[in-house]
């Protein structure tokens, strides 16, 4: 049925029979919070005011437990995540969380190949393009990556896809920024081959500017930041571990940076569900490593 009255939506659109009218909902329904996916969160980040903030993409949000460290601590912490994406697009989200926030204490942001090489592509798209839709957001670094095209300032049941039958209907998510601070744990189980990750691709660092990027934000602002390397599955750390060009990278740059990547603590495949993701159990695991260790949260041991 939905898929029915999507195709109808469309039509009507490419007439412009409801362009203006969805238009102005859509509209409402930005200016007002409402989020079509729970990262879809660019337009909806002000106020929240917290003193920690992790940064990053899947194994961010999968893996870092905010209101674990709000009761190790007692301060307000949470997650701003973009699914699949890279370094250079959570450098312009922070920057958007920056301009209507107080400025947190700390940051930790993910740090590992994947993250730093750079992708060219809007992956994960559903969960910000609705912004592109008459330029309602600001937003250009985006439309530098493969898949923007120029007409979707225009048409917007095309620019927002199929995001729009939610706006229109008011299909609320359930995870919801208050329920969650970001946090998405999984409730999988392992699949795969444990010992023989899939094959690696030789990636470029191109990302790798964005470090010096947070750093130099940071140092200005007087923000405690901390770069992170999350868990893998000791057969795929393996693996990355000879990725010699990352690890060089980052031994010229005088950054806090921490590998989180203990083998043995870590070689069970029961807390993962595949072999770069950990799942609830094993953010359990990893959570209670990070809470204790004594070199990061040093802004908030001693008050």
């Amino acid at each position: 049925m939905k898929t029915f009255i999507f195709k109808i939506l469309i039509f009507l659109a490419a007439h412009g029979v409801l362009f203006l009218s969805v238009e102005q909902l859509i509209t409402y329904r930005l200016k007002n919070g409402y989020r079509a996916t729970s990262q879809n969160d660019w337009h909806d980040l002000k106020n929240h005011n917290s003193e920690i903030v992790f940064i990053g993409a899947s194994k961010i949000f999968f893996e870092v437990d905010p209101f674990a460290v709000t009761r190790k601590f007692g301060v307000k912490a949470e997650v701003i995540s973009q699914d699949g994406q890279t370094i250079d697009v959570l450098w312009y989200k922070f920057l958007q969380y920056v301009s209507v926030n107080t400025k947190p204490k700390e940051i930790y942001v993910l740090c590992d190949p994947f993250f730093v090489g750079m992708r060219q592509d809007l992956f994960g798209f559903d969960s910000y393009r609705s912004y592109f839709f008459m330029d309602r957001f600001d937003v250009p670094y985006l439309k530098k990556k493969q898949g923007y095209e120029s007409y979707y300032k225009y048409i917007p049941l095309l620019a927002v896809g199929k995001q729009s039958l939610r706006f229109i209907v008011n299909y609320q998510i359930a995870n919801t920024y208050e329920k969650t601070r970001g946090y998405e744990p999984q409730d999988l189980t392992w699949i795969g081959d444990w010992k023989h990750p899939p094959q690696r691709f030789n990636f470029e660092l191109n990302g790798i500017n964005y470090i010096d990027s947070f750093s130099s934000y940071c140092r200005k602002n007087n923000i405690e930041c901390y770069f992170i390397y999350l868990p893998e599955s000791p057969p795929s750390y393996k693996v990355m571990s000879h990725y010699r060009a990352f690890y060089d990278s980052i031994a010229t740059r005088n950054i806090n940076f921490r590998n989180y990547n203990d083998t043995a603590l870590y070689n069970d495949s029961t807390i993962f569900f595949n072999h770069m993701h950990l799942n609830r159990k094993g953010s359990e695991v990893f959570m209670n490593q990070l809470l204790n260790d004594t070199s990061v949260f040093r802004e908030f041991r001693h008050r």
